[in-house]
């Protein structure tokens, strides 16, 4: 900082006597600092002359607004960026009035706000993790330099459909490796029936976190049948632990990504096991799409792909976009391509779908409630768009390499979206997301209600467009 900062330094090293501070206020050239934050692991600063500085140069920086619009004045560098703003209610940026809110700006982002985005990045880490430190019994086991092993697998995934979606890339890469290999999937209630037959899969076992005790005696007792060469544990559970096996994933662990799916490849990536694969996780078998096909001719729908999908409601109500965005893109759509339109989702959603179908219903198709799991995967592999909430559908979509428009609002698309050539992330950036809430903690759901049609529409035209030219 300036000169001028050195009293707010004083008051630091007051507070804070025993921190491993260093003050280089007033000590610094610009170019000097420049340097310096080029070597940083990350810089957090207000909208400031460093903070351009600091982003010019590649750092990643969080951003800390409020008066001012990040929109305007925000951080343009190549470096990674995060932007954490609060604007009163009743006030907009940029605000140039005297008349400053009760509380003020910046004030009411609090410090633990910037910890957690400084963790969720992975831009700083406890002490006591050890990324990449594995003990004795959790070093890989390698034969004539060909990495491990293994006749019999355990691996533990998680509970719900859209997270275990995620978990396929693991199994895939587990059936690439260990061609030969037994594979038995620990999953949750809600995705057993996506994962059921599947020739990747050997046995099943469905593990309910809510089941009683004489349930979970009896999970336990089924795989203690067997003993297995690994264990992979991406649930993260005492399971490794409970059952006779060579080698186990840790039950203490730490990750250099923030996305879940790659912290799931990561995870066997560190025990030795290639993380890459040339297979496709088989979502659904030739009898689930032979039923599907012959229900859409039923439905008069002549062609057999191309169509659009679109899946209007998430799990949680607060995870899905407004009806009448979607009725306004639905209907744009239609305008731009000759294709149907196929809404997607369980029997609850089918109210919702109703109301979109009813802008075209000679060209829009409600197969809400109307479908299986595995026969929405049949229909997401032939579609040429998928339409989506952070759902399963749009998880599917990513998986099976469709062009995907995924509109996220409270949940984190770094976390949960995707990375790809033919996936697009729409969403609106408000100064509250996102906030891993299970609710909105204000009286408008500014994520969602402030995102435009529009916007969803372009990313749409952009993906249709690009489809189109590689045909």
């Amino acid at each position: 900082g300036a000169a001028t900062d050195l009293e707010l330094v004083q008051e630091f090293r007051r507070l804070k006597k025993h921190s491993r501070m260093v003050s280089l206020v007033a000590q610094t050239r610009l170019a000097e600092l420049g340097a310096l934050f080029k070597h940083a692991a990350c810089v957090v600063t207000g909208d400031s002359g460093p903070m351009h500085i600091a982003s010019g140069v590649g750092t990643p920086v969080v951003a800390l607004f409020g008066p001012t619009d990040p929109f305007l004045t925000g951080p343009r560098g190549p470096g990674e960026k995060m932007v954490l703003q609060y604007v009163p209610p009743g006030y907009t940026v940029p605000w140039y009035g005297k008349n400053l809110p009760e509380g003020g700006w910046l004030a009411q982002i609090q410090p633990e706000e910037v910890f957690k985005a400084l963790k969720a990045k992975s831009w700083i880490q406890e002490t006591f993790e050890h990324p990449g430190k594995w003990g004795d019994d959790e070093v890989p086991e390698r034969r004539n330099g060909r990495g491990p092993k293994a006749t019999r697998i355990l691996l533990v995934t998680l509970s719900n459909i859209g997270d275990v979606i995620m978990t396929t890339p693991v199994m895939t890469a587990l059936a690439t490796q260990f061609p030969e290999a037994k594979l038995t999937v620990v999953a949750g209630p809600k995705a057993e029936s996506l994962l059921v037959g599947s020739r990747i899969i050997d046995r099943l076992v469905i593990y309910d976190k809510r089941g009683n005790s004489l349930q979970q005696l009896k999970f336990l007792f089924e795989l203690r049948k067997n003993s297995y060469d690994w264990v992979i544990d991406l649930r993260n559970t005492l399971i490794p632990y409970l059952v006779s096996t060579k080698k186990r994933t840790p039950l203490l662990r730490s990750s250099q990504h923030l996305s879940m799916r790659q912290r799931h490849l990561e995870m066997i990536e560190k025990i030795g096991i290639e993380k890459a694969s040339a297979v496709p996780f088989d979502f659904f078998q030739e009898e689930d799409e032979l039923n599907m096909l012959n229900r859409l001719r039923q439905l008069d729908i002549s062609a057999d792909r191309g169509w659009i999908v679109a899946a209007p409601q998430a799990a949680s109500q607060l995870k899905t976009w407004n009806r009448e965005g979607f009725r306004q893109v639905v209907r744009r759509l239609l305008e731009i391509q000759t294709e149907p339109v196929l809404l997607v989702g369980d029997t609850r959603e089918r109210e919702t779908a109703e109301a979109i179908a009813s802008v075209n219903p000679s060209r829009i198709y409600n197969l809400a409630g109307r479908t299986t799991l595995k026969e929405l995967a049949v229909l997401i592999s032939r579609c040429g768009l998928l339409l989506a909430n952070d759902s399963a559908a749009m998880h599917l979509g990513f998986e099976m390499q469709k062009p995907v428009v995924a509109i996220f609002g409270p949940t984190h698309d770094g976390k949960y979206g995707c990375v790809g050539p033919s996936f697009r992330i729409v969403r609106e950036p408000v100064s509250c997301a996102p906030c891993e809430k299970p609710q909105c903690r204000f009286e408008r759901q500014t994520c969602f209600e402030d995102l435009k049609p529009e916007k969803v529409l372009k990313a749409c035209e952009e993906l249709l467009h690009a489809n189109l030219s590689s045909v």
